[in-house]
């Protein structure tokens, strides 16, 4: 544990310094917007006053025109994405961030910034009841010449309460249930059935500051950890956060409650925004075990940061601290997973992309005790990198590009991956799409060409249509020995109704020849979504 004890204290004693003679700058998040107002939640107000600029990443956005204790009403300045959702900064002004006391702004007559009169009833809009979600059922049928018929049902439902009843609880749920047909699965006894939930948690706002949750939840900073079945909760002071976790996480082989694989950690975040920088830093420690027994141990960072408006980093990684072989527990410090992505844009037109990620595979040391020795002597590190390029080139033209590779120091599983496209709007009044993609593995070599188009035929009904060549070529295939190649054409179309109540009824249809094989295949999906409906 000491080195998980000097890591928290060198970073406690990094934000302690980053606060000294600055007063550190207020996250907020947009609830709600209207045709003339923007609703901004933050934790406390108290350091901003009206008139004062709300920013979006280095971007100024918004003007505050009134506020509550927890709220602030504002007006749009510039050119921003207002979205709900969307993060928030408040600066402090020079006089704030040296301790001088400000003077109230007198109030504005007749100004730029006058609206009506703003009742409370508006100002607490953001924590009235706010439900969303959808119900999906589809069906998906494959049609053979040669061989037997393969069908497939699956039904979804999202059901997501914001301020239940106006109180400080609030629900989201995720599931999905799906059961294929298979000729012959039930004499092998093979599984066709699957249920899982992905979302089901109630969250509660104690106070400003701190937020509690219970249920299963993958927490967004700490999204690594995947699902989490327990209690999550989260105490947010300044731009610094902490949050502590504990419960169990999902079977591994089924994703179904497992109360034997109990898990708890936590992690501290802290924000960091400046004139023309905005960053967010989260480290975490998790423990996971397997009947009492200490399953896995590890690190995790993630970073997150924008640089003059037109750099974009976000970086990642894992690190185990334990392991045991032949029931001898010991610490260790493995590298798990290192993932880094750099995007910069040139001018408006032009945007470039880099990035790398080295994995290797995650051992858990009970799950697998049986295997241990030979996933050790097989820890290979499997490595990738990406480069992207995708340029305006008029107002209706855009071209991208992509190289990708992936390689391991065995040489094994390794691929280049090159691709290309071109996107061409307002063509014959809908969208154009030309697409080519070429991957070269150990053990296959491919070729793709596809065209696609899309467009309203009208308010209620849209259709797509494609077209895409395949051609592959197997290395260690006996068929292709010889040098034979396959080609594969795929021809289809889908067309998607909207009704009234938010209904949406989509049928795609597919046809494919391999050789001699004709395949058929048609997939029906209705949808119907609700949310609550704006009062006008």
């Amino acid at each position: 544990m000491k080195p998980i004890i000097t890591i928290v204290l060198v970073l406690l004693s990094i934000w302690h310094a980053m606060g000294q003679g600055r007063s550190a700058p207020l996250q907020g998040e947009i609830t709600y917007a209207t045709s003339k107002n923007i609703y901004v939640k933050f934790n406390t107000t108290s350091k901003i006053n009206t008139g004062d600029t709300l920013y979006i990443n280095t971007k100024p956005c918004l003007i505050v025109i009134n506020k509550s204790s927890r709220s602030c009403i504002c007006i749009k300045t510039g050119d921003c994405d207002l979205a709900r959702g969307t993060q928030v900064v408040h600066r402090p002004s020079k006089k704030q961030a040296s301790g001088t006391k400000q003077k109230s702004p007198k109030t504005h007559t007749k100004s730029a910034f006058d609206e009506p009169v703003i009742t409370m009833k508006q100002v607490m809009e953001e924590h009235k009841e706010k439900i969303s979600g959808f119900v999906s059922v589809s069906g998906y049928g494959l049609f053979n010449d040669k061989r037997n018929s393969r069908n497939r049902f699956t039904s979804r439902l999202s059901f997501n309460v914001r301020n239940i009843a106006g109180s400080k609880f609030s629900f989201s749920s995720y599931l999905s249930y799906k059961q294929n047909f298979i000729p012959g699965a039930e004499a092998v006894n093979r599984q066709t059935m699957f249920f899982n939930v992905y979302d089901l948690a109630i969250k509660f706002e104690a106070s400003p500051g701190l937020k509690l949750l219970i249920g299963r939840k993958i927490n967004p900073k700490m999204s690594s950890v995947g699902a989490i079945d327990g209690l999550q909760s989260e105490f947010t002071f300044g731009n610094s956060s902490i949050g502590l976790v504990a419960g169990t996480r999902p079977g591994i082989y089924d994703y179904n409650f497992d109360p034997i694989l109990l898990q708890y950690g936590g992690y501290y975040s802290f924000a960091t925004t400046a004139r023309s920088f905005f960053s967010t830093t989260t480290l975490g420690y998790m423990e996971q075990k397997n009947n009492d027994a200490i399953d896995r141990r590890y690190l995790y960072f993630q970073h997150s940061s924008s640089i003059m408006r037109n750099l974009y980093l976000f970086t990642s990684f894992e690190a185990d601290l334990y392991k045991t072989v032949n029931g001898i527990p010991e610490s260790d410090f493995r590298m798990t997973n290192i993932y880094a992505s750099l995007r910069y844009r040139f001018l408006r037109r032009v945007n470039v992309s880099l990035s790398y990620n080295n994995r290797r595979r995650t051992i858990y040391y009970e799950t697998y005790h049986t295997e241990i020795e030979k996933l050790l002597n097989d820890d290979i590190a499997r490595q990738g990198i990406r480069a992207g390029i995708r340029v305006k080139m008029l107002k209706n033209l855009t071209i991208g590009g992509s190289y990708s590779k992936r390689f391991q120091t065995d040489e094994q599983n390794k691929s280049d991956n090159i691709h290309a496209d071109i996107y061409l709007y307002n063509f014959m009044e809908g969208r154009l799409k030309l697409s080519y993609n070429q991957n070269t593995s150990n053990y296959l070599k491919s070729q793709a060409a596809s065209v696609f188009y899309s467009r309203m035929l009208n308010n209620w009904l849209s259709l797509d249509i494609y077209y895409r060549a395949l051609e592959y070529f197997y290395f260690t295939r006996e068929a292709s020995l010889n040098g034979s190649k396959s080609f594969q054409h795929f021809t289809g179309a889908d067309f998607s109704v909207f009704l009234p109540a938010d209904i949406t009824i989509s049928l795609m249809a597919e046809y494919s020849h391999l050789i001699d094989e004709n395949n058929y295949r048609f997939y029906l999906k209705l949808i119907k979504r609700f949310h609550t409906k704006k009062k006008k």
